[in-house]
């Protein structure tokens, strides 16, 4: 996804925690689809958003453009990216000019090089 406004995440950003009474805030990155929903289009950086009432707060640092996700056919769903930090599970999707089988054990490398307690499967 092209990054419209704001920044990318980086190392020392955390997600959103919330757990054993302690919430600890954290960072995100939203799409368009997000900021036309919650922020009637406005630019949504820098404010502070809570997905559900029992999340911790997100503090919004970059806009990203619209992606398909489900289906072609569908609207694009608002959507926010935080870091995978303190995740057990998680999905990503990275696109190729190259075949699927050729990105594979490269990405299964880096995955496992950042957090060793994921598993990336093709």
């Amino acid at each position: 996804m092209r990054m419209i406004d704001g920044r990318e995440l980086r190392q020392g950003d955390r997600a959103p925690a919330g757990a054993g009474g302690r919430i600890t805030a954290g960072t995100a990155i939203v799409n368009e689809a997000f900021a036309r929903v919650y922020f009637d289009g406005r630019s949504p950086l820098w404010q502070q958003v809570t997905v559900d009432s029992s999340s911790a707060p997100m503090e919004i640092v970059g806009l990203v453009n619209n992606a398909v996700y489900f289906n072609v056919r569908e609207a694009p769903h608002p959507t926010v990216f935080v870091p995978l930090d303190t995740r057990d599970n998680a999905t990503f999707l990275a696109k190729t000019s190259a075949g699927a089988a050729d990105l594979g054990p490269p990405l299964a490398r880096e995955v496992a090089r950042i957090r060793p307690a994921l598993r990336a499967r093709g």
